[in-house]
């Protein structure tokens, strides 16, 4: 299972119903824009791991707030 069905799959699919109203999308879109942001997530994570930063560079920039760069 990949990341992105681990999602899907989050609390009996409850996980994108969740995103669905809180952004006030349907369960399509929900999954549409997941397709199109874990992907992106995941080369942002390697492309971090991949700088010789190791888990604690990825710990702190996700602590740090700076999101923008990834």
């Amino acid at each position: 299972m990949d990341i992105l069905e681990a999602i899907r799959g989050a609390q009996g699919g409850g996980a994108v119903q969740q995103l669905g109203q809180q952004f006030g999308l349907n369960d399509d879109q929900v999954s549409s824009a997941l397709s199109a942001l874990v992907p992106a997530l995941a080369a942002g994570f390697h492309n971090n791991m991949s700088s010789g930063q190791g888990l604690d560079g990825l710990l702190g920039a996700l602590g740090g707030g700076q999101h923008q760069r990834y």
